[in-house]
Order: C-alpha cells, then structure tokens, then sequence
C-alpha cells in the first residue's frame, strides 16, 4: 500500500512541478523538442542526398518535417512556426541541395498560425456561458476550451454510457464531464 501512495505521491508532485513552471520554461523546453526533431529529419535526408543513407525515403522525411510545422500552425503556435521555418531555412542555406524548397507550403503558415492564436486568445478572455438544466448545468468554459456538463448528484449509468459514447471525459479535478471545445 504505502508504494502505491508513493508512486501515486511522485506523479502529483512530478504534475505540481510541471503545472509551476514559467510559460517561457515550458515554450523553451517545447521548441527543443521541436528542433531536435527537425534536426534529426534534416540530417536524415542530407544523408539520403549525399548517398550516406541507403534505403530509406526522403519524401517521408520532408512530410515529416512539413507535417510538424503544420500541426503547429493548427494549434495556433505562431512563435514557434516562426523559429521552425527560420530552422529549415537555416539548414537550407547551409546544405548543397535544400532539405524543403521555398516553394513548400509550410513557409506561407506564419500568417495562419497568427490568426488561430488570435482567435484562441479572443476565446481565452472570454467570459463562460452557463445554461442551467435540472440536476445540473451545463458550461461552455472558453478559458480551458472545455465544454463541461456538471451534475448534481451521480448521472445514471445510461447518462455515463452516452457521454461517453459521445467523447466526454470525466474530470475529477472540476467534478464535471468535459469535451474540447476546438483543436
């Protein structure tokens, strides 16, 4: 028992420590992962063009990388876009036969990645709705992009099926069941 509360201990208190950290920390630790990612794709596919690398596709490298900065831009992470094309372009400049043309779409996503961390950070100052239903109520929570349904007492078992069924997941922390309200 008491190494089971300790496990359990060491996550919440591995959690707390990651919850404290200065947003800058965590952008900073973030973009290294980013960029040894890029880096590794990067050396990959110089390696398939010098003939170092045999057997392996370098389309799928450059996908890989592309795919990366893409789902950046999705989510709304402007500044990091910006460092991950100034990275490629970087390596561009510094190799024989560039790793991703200029023609690629990725170098036109600083544009779209600024508009969706507008458009998250409008939703984030947004006050929450609140619709009252009996047993409970339902929130539209903008500052956590959550949808959550909070009960009065324990939903019946069929009420559980279908949040579930319907991608709700239940939170412990906020006593409520919770949906993303955008990607």
């Amino acid at each position: 028992k008491f190494t089971t509360f300790r496990d359990k201990a060491l996550k919440g208190i591995c959690r707390q420590i990651e919850r404290d950290k200065p947003q800058e920390q965590k952008d900073d630790e973030v973009w290294v992962k980013i960029s040894r990612n890029i880096m590794s794709s990067a050396q990959t596919i110089a390696n398939i063009d010098n003939g170092t690398e045999r057997g392996y596709n370098r389309t799928l490298f450059v996908s890989s990388i592309t795919g990366l900065v893409q789902r950046l831009a999705k989510n709304g992470q402007a500044t990091h876009v910006k460092k991950a094309i100034y990275l490629i372009r970087e390596i561009n400049a510094s190799s024989p036969k560039p790793i991703i043309t200029e023609k690629n779409s990725i170098f036109k996503l600083i544009d779209t990645a600024e508009a969706i961390a507008e458009t998250k950070q409008d939703l984030a100052n947004k006050e929450s709705d609140i619709y009252q239903f009996y047993g409970g109520e339902v929130v539209l929570n903008y500052q956590a992009n959550r949808l959550q349904i909070k009960h009065d007492t324990k939903p019946a078992q069929d009420v559980i099926n279908a949040l579930k069924k319907n991608g709700f997941k239940w939170s412990p922390s906020k006593m409520a069941w919770q949906l993303f309200l955008h990607n």
